[in-house]
Order: C-alpha cells, then sequence, then structure tokens
C-alpha cells in the first residue's frame, strides 16, 4: 500500500512537502510507508480510499512541529493506493511456451499478488 497526499492549491503544496518531510520517521512509524505527493502515483494505481481533509489553522501557540511557520490552514486529499500490473497477454502466451491454459493461470497468480 502506498498514501499520497494532493495539495488543495499551490499555497498549500510547499507546506505540505516540507510537514512530510519533518516528519518523515513519525509518519513511516504510523502509516508503514512514506507518504508521497500524487503526481508520484503509477497511473495504473487502484486508489482504496480517499478523502478531503484540511489540517493547521487551529487555535494560537501553534502545533508542535509547524508546517514551515504560520497557522493557515492546509487542504489536501489523502489517497490510500496499492499499484497495480498489467500483464500483456502476448507475452505471457509467449513465456508459456504458447499454452493458453498456462498463460491464463500465470495471469491469474499474479493479479492475485
Amino acid at each position: 500500500m502506498d498514501v499520497f497526499y494532493d495539495p488543495a492549491d499551490a499555497a498549500s503544496a510547499a507546506a505540505l512537502d516540507g510537514l512530510v518531510s519533518g516528519h518523515a520517521d513519525y509518519l513511516r512509524e504510523s502509516l508503514g510507508v512514506n507518504p508521497r505527493p500524487a503526481a508520484c502515483r503509477a497511473p495504473a494505481a487502484v486508489v482504496i480510499a480517499s478523502e478531503r481533509t484540511t489540517i493547521g489553522g487551529g487555535a494560537a501557540g501553534g502545533e508542535e512541529g509547524g508546517a514551515g511557520g504560520g497557522g493557515a490552514a492546509l487542504g489536501f486529499t489523502a489517497v490510500l493506493a496499492t499499484p497495480a500490473a498489467t500483464l500483456v497477454a502476448a507475452a505471457a502466451l509467449a513465456a508459456c511456451g504458447g499454452d493458453a491454459e498456462l498463460a491464463e493461470a500465470l495471469g491469474v497468480v499474479l493479479a492475485s499478488r
């Protein structure tokens, strides 16, 4: 599984990048992965869930670590996705020595992983 963030606007993008890199160890420990910008998501990735949210903009005194100073709210969409692979039927058939049944079975096994 991968976690991506898609900033709501250009102003949020730099602040979110800084926030994520500044808290990389915590996020990796909590999520098991490092969140990455949505632009890094492969086109074939399958989105499991996504949610629009806002962080920051809280009470005076700020939040620990901050998002690069300032208390402006940062809007973004969090996306949980899994990589996907596409099997090229002709290549699978060739790899299986022309055995269509074996090529189909190979596709089933690869899709299950």
